[in-house]
C-alpha cells in the first residue's frame, strides 16, 4: 500500500525497526532482509543498519548459515554494498 506521504508499508517498518535494530535476533534480521528482497523492496539505510548491528556487537558467529545467506542475497539483490560487513563473512566462512 502507499500512504498518503507516498511511502510503503515496508518504508514504514524500516522507519520503525532501525531504531530498535538493537532488539532484533539474528532470524529476525535475517527474515528483515529476505522479506525486503522477496518483495524486491530497495531500503539502503535499513541495509547499513543490519550491517552496522551485526558488525557492532560483533553478532556475526550467532548466524546460523542460512541466515547469512538470506542476508547476503537481499544485498545483492537489493545492489547493495558494506565492504567491511562483507569482509568479515568472508572471514567467517574462510576461518578454520
Amino acid at each position: 500500500p502507499i500512504f498518503d506521504d507516498e511511502s510503503t508499508l515496508f518504508d514504514h517498518i524500516a522507519e520503525r525497526s532501525i531504531p530498535i535494530i538493537d532488539k532484533f535476533q539474528p532470524q529476525e534480521l535475517s527474515n528483515m532482509a529476505w522479506s525486503y528482497e522477496k518483495a524486491n523492496v530497495k531500503n539502503p539505510p535499513l541495509f547499513i543498519a543490519v550491517a552496522k548491528q551485526i558488525l557492532e556487537l560483533q553478532r556475526l558467529g550467532k548466524f546460523k548459515p542460512q541466515e547469512l545467506a538470506n542476508i547476503l542475497l537481499a544485498y545483492a539483490q537489493a545492489g547493495m554494498s558494506h565492504h567491511k560487513f562483507f569482509t568479515k563473512v568472508a572471514d567467517l566462512i574462510f576461518s578454520p
